[in-house]
């Protein structure tokens, strides 16, 4: 299961080609973190407001990717979605960000 890392609005919610499918959220804090190769059985909808204990899906191997079921989690500092991809030049390590997470 894939739940948020904090409490925002969902901005995406559906398959996004590579990324295959993929949820983005604007998290209460400023930042833009996607969940990326997702299963299909997404349980967001956009514009829904999760906190951290709801389930956005599951981990998968969706879009454009030869890996097993993995997760693509990254998070945009800019806090900026245009329903593609963010910019990569304000993509930052998200371990550093969370520290109160638990990374498996």
């Amino acid at each position: 299961p894939v739940y948020p890392v904090n409490t925002g609005t969902i901005k995406h919610s559906s398959y996004y080609g590579d990324a295959g499918y993929m949820v983005a959220l604007a998290t209460d804090d400023g930042k833009m973190v996607r969940y990326c190769h997702l299963q299909n059985n997404l349980q967001t909808t956009v514009g829904s407001y999760v906190y951290k204990n709801n389930l956005l899906g599951y981990v998968g191997n969706t879009g454009g990717n030869d890996y097993p079921y993995h997760l693509h989690f990254d998070v945009n500092t800019a806090g900026t979605y245009d329903g593609s991809q963010l910019d990569s030049t304000n993509t930052i390590n998200p371990v550093d960000l969370f520290p109160n997470v638990v990374w498996d």
